[in-house]
C-alpha cells in the first residue's frame, strides 16, 4: 500500500498537470454553470467528482446487481435466517465513500458470521457504482449486498428540504417500515464513516429495551455551550432555546448523532413509533431533519455508548473547542480517536478533499483498496485547484 509520503509526493508532481485536465473537461458539464449546483459545499463536490470520472473514469465491472424498490406494500426478504444488518444511505456523489465504508467494513469481518447490508439510494446512483458496490462481496458467500431503490418512498416526495441537504438523510427512518419488517434490528452507517472493528460487536449489543443506541453529538454540545444561534422559518433562535423548545431536551448532552446508530426497529414498529416519526417530519421544520426528529420521539429510548463507536472530531469543525466542550468529553475524545471503533467523519472538512492530510490517513489507507481511490484523488484535486476555483461558474478558458 502507497505510503503517505508516497501519495504526497505522487500528488505534488502530477497536479499541475492533472490541474489543467480538469480544467479543459468543466466546460463539458452542461449544468456546470447552474446557480442552484454552486449553492453548497455538497453541489461543490458533485461538481468535483463528475470532473474526475472525466479524467479518471471507474473501471468496467461484470458484478451482478441485486437491486429491489422500496413500495409501501411489500416486504424484502431475509438473506440469511441469522445476520449482523447494516443499512445505509447513499447518493451517486457519495458512492465511492460508502463504497470505502463497506469495504472497511467487510474488511473487519468475521468470516463465521453473516453480514446482510443494505444500501439505499434515491434512484440516481448509477449502474457502474452499483455494480463495484455489490462486487465487494464477491467470492464472500456469508456476506449479501443489495441495492434498494427509494425512489419511490413518498418520504422522498412529502418531507422538506433544504438545498443542502439531499433526499438521503430521512433513509435511515425507512428502516422503521413495513418492508423491512422481517427485519428487528439494524446498524445504520452513515457513508463518511471507516469500520475499524467487527461491527457485530455493536450489533449484538444489550441495549436495556430502548429502542436506539448512538453516541452524544460533539457539534450540538458545541453550539450550545457556545451561545450559537440558527435562524428557523426566518426566526433567530439560539441552539439553547432550540433544543430545549423544539425537542424537549434538558441539555445538549441528551442529543446523539444518528450517523451510527443500533436501531430496534422491531420495538418501535410494535410501539407504534414509526406514524410518529414520519408525521412530523412531514409537519415540523427542523434544523437536521431526522436528525432532530429522532431526538425528539426516542428522548427517553435511547441506551447512550461510548464516543468510540462513533468518534466525531470536533476540533476538526471548530478548532480549540476548549471553553466550549467539557474537559471530561475532549479526554475521553483524545483517548478514543487513535482507539477508534468507528471514525464518522462529521462537518464539512472530508477526508476525500484531502486525501493526503494527517487526519485523514486512516480514510486514505481503505480507500487505496477500492476502485474508487483514483477518482477520489482527482476530485480532491479538483477542489483544491486555483484554477478551477477561479472559473467556478463554468467560464469557458
Amino acid at each position: 500500500m502507497m505510503s503517505m509520503s508516497e501519495l504526497n509526493t505522487n500528488m505534488e508532481t502530477n497536479k499541475e498537470q492533472l490541474y489543467m485536465e480538469l480544467y479543459k473537461k468543466q466546460s463539458k458539464l452542461a449544468w456546470y454553470a447552474s446557480e442552484r449546483a454552486s449553492a453548497t459545499l455538497h453541489k461543490a463536490w458533485e461538481k468535483c467528482y463528475a470532473l474526475a470520472l472525466m479524467a479518471a473514469p471507474l473501471p468496467e465491472c461484470e458484478a451482478n446487481i441485486n437491486e429491489l424498490f422500496y413500495a409501501r406494500d411489500k416486504r424484502i426478504k431475509r438473506i440469511f435466517p441469522e445476520s449482523v444488518n447494516i443499512a445505509y444511505a447513499c447518493s451517486e456523489q457519495f458512492a465511492p465513500f460508502c463504497g470505502v465504508s463497506v469495504f472497511s467494513l467487510i474488511a473487519n469481518s468475521d468470516k463465521c458470521k453473516n453480514y446482510d447490508i443494505l444500501i439505499m439510494h434515491a434512484g440516481n446512483l448509477s449502474e457502474l457504482n452499483k455494480k463495484h458496490l455489490c462486487a465487494l462481496a464477491a467470492g464472500k458467500p456469508n456476506i449479501s449486498i443489495r441495492i434498494i431503490n427509494c425512489a419511490q418512498a413518498y418520504i422522498v416526495k412529502e418531507c422538506r428540504l433544504r438545498s443542502y441537504f439531499s433526499a438521503e438523510v430521512y433513509f435511515r427512518c425507512l428502516l422503521m417500515t413495513e418492508f423491512f419488517a422481517e427485519y428487528d434490528r439494524f446498524v445504520y452507517l452513515d457513508s463518511d464513516t471507516i469500520i475499524n472493528t467487527d461491527i457485530s460487536a455493536l450489533y449484538n449489543r444489550n441495549i436495556s429495551g430502548k429502542s436506539i443506541a448512538a453516541v452524544s453529538d460533539l457539534c450540538m454540545q458545541y453550539l450550545v455551550n457556545s451561545g450559537a444561534n440558527l435562524v428557523l422559518n426566518g426566526t433567530l433562535l439560539s441552539y439553547k432555546y432550540y433544543i430545549s423548545r423544539f425537542l424537549s431536551l434538558d441539555n445538549s448532552s441528551q442529543y446523539f448523532n444518528s450517523g451510527v446508530m443500533l436501531m430496534d426497529t422491531g420495538k418501535i414498529r410494535t410501539e407504534g413509533l414509526c406514524s410518529k416519526v414520519f408525521a412530523m417530519l412531514q409537519s415540523g421544520d427542523y434544523y437536521c431533519f431526522e436528525q432532530c426528529v429522532l431526538n425528539k420521539v426516542f428522548k427517553n429510548s435511547v441506551e447512550r455508548i461510548s464516543q468510540i463507536w462513533n468518534v466525531q472530531d470536533i476540533t476538526n469543525v471548530y478548532g480549540n473547542c476548549n471553553d466550549h466542550i467539557s474537559e471530561n468529553t475532549l479526554s475521553h475524545l483524545k483517548w478514543c480517536i487513535p482507539r477508534y471503533k468507528i471514525m464518522h467523519y462529521i462537518g464539512p472538512d472530508k477526508p476525500w478533499y484531502k486525501p493526503d492530510a494527517e487526519s485523514s490517513r486512516v480514510f486514505t489507507a481503505y480507500a487505496y483498496g477500492t476502485v474508487w481511490f483514483r477518482t477520489i484523488i482527482y476530485a480532491s484535486l479538483a477542489d483544491r485547484a486555483e484554477e478551477f476555483l477561479q472559473h467556478y461558474h463554468g467560464r469557458p478558458g
